[in-house]
């Protein structure tokens, strides 16, 4: 049976910039093995939301409250210098609790976790090339396999399909399908996202960001996007 302890709780939050409320009204439950993925016209608060439930950004009132410290985080991939003088598995063994810069820190079994991880994203003959010279897709899987050497409870992921070509965006949302079925304790992941098809058929339930509100609705992941557009008043861009 799925882990459904409570893993985050958020309590009439509200979430802005100095006193300019973005969201507010918000309450949510985010228990184990959860999928959701985060919708909404673009600068409706999305990220603004996300860094809430991370902690980077203090509610303006109200509460949220992480019931576990295992929480990883993919960042936007233009967010990110693609010029770390990095080797993909020298990246991703950063990821874990106990690595040191330097590879040669690390311990055996961070370097055999890391090997894991990377052969779940599919860039295990990747390992040894510069994390500068990967595809936009590629550093967004290596990503990932960073922020899964922790063994998270929680992944959060900040529009890891933005930019990138179609089959990178579908093997991405292959890797993240992978993870809700691999085990009885999968993480929860929120993804915010800006295509409507590549929420359709992955995501339990959907978080809905606009006109300064979060709505959360359960949806058929056997909707086609259509529906989908339907239920979300034909909105598809993020």
């Amino acid at each position: 049976m799925r882990d459904k302890r409570s893993l985050l709780s958020v309590r009439g939050a509200a979430f802005g910039f100095g006193t300019t409320r973005i969201l507010q009204g918000i309450d949510l439950e985010i228990c184990g093995g959860q999928a959701l993925g985060i919708l909404g016209p673009n600068g409706a608060g999305k990220t603004t939301l996300l860094r809430g439930l991370l902690g980077l950004r203090k509610p303006m009132v109200g509460a949220v409250e992480r019931h576990t410290k295992s929480v990883a985080y993919v960042p936007q991939q233009d967010r990110l210098s693609p010029e770390w003088p990095l080797s993909t598995f020298e990246l991703v063994c950063m990821g874990s609790a106990r690595s040191r810069f330097g590879v040669r820190w690390h311990t055996r079994s961070v370097r055999e976790a890391a090997e894991r991880k990377l052969d779940l994203v599919g860039l295990l003959h990747k390992r040894a090339e510069s994390f500068a010279d990967l595809s936009g897709g590629q550093r967004q899987r290596a990503l990932i396999a960073r922020a899964l050497m922790c063994g998270p409870d929680l992944l959060l992921l900040d529009e890891p399909t933005s930019g990138v070509d179609r089959p990178s965006q579908a093997k991405i949302m292959g890797i993240l399908g992978e993870l809700g079925t691999a085990s009885d304790s999968a993480p929860a992941i929120l993804l915010v996202a800006h295509q409507l098809d590549l929420i359709a058929g992955w995501a339990k339930e959907i978080l809905w960001v606009a006109d300064g509100r979060v709505d959360r609705r359960c949806v058929d992941t056997s909707d086609s996007t259509e529906k989908l557009e339907g239920l979300f008043g034909g909105a598809s861009h993020g």
